[in-house]
């Protein structure tokens, strides 16, 4: 499959860290706008772009599909859209 590098070298974080958590209250994803349940596990990205910190909550079952198909590059938010763009797919058609 081929790997679409959209954002590579695009937007270099001055920090990034990144870990799976269990929610102990409710979370929304920050990609497919579900809700993240207490109990779940979600992904948690923080880092530093542009002198600017940020927090990104992603449920796993897009993390999982993002890491899949945008290995080289992603924008938080717009990883549907990054999809989309990358392969033609549209995202209502994906789970």
């Amino acid at each position: 499959m081929n790997q679409c590098c959209l954002f590579e070298n695009d937007c270099e974080p001055e920090f990034f860290g990144q870990r799976m958590v269990k929610a102990r209250i409710a979370h929304k994803c920050g990609e497919c706008n579900e809700p993240i349940l207490p109990g779940e596990q979600y992904e948690v990205s923080t880092g530093m772009w542009d002198g600017d910190f940020d927090r990104h909550k992603t449920c796993r079952s897009c993390a999982v599909i993002r890491d899949d198909l945008l290995s080289c590059g992603y924008t938080f938010g717009a990883v549907w859209l990054d999809i989309e763009e990358c392969y033609g797919i549209d995202p209502e058609f994906l789970p």
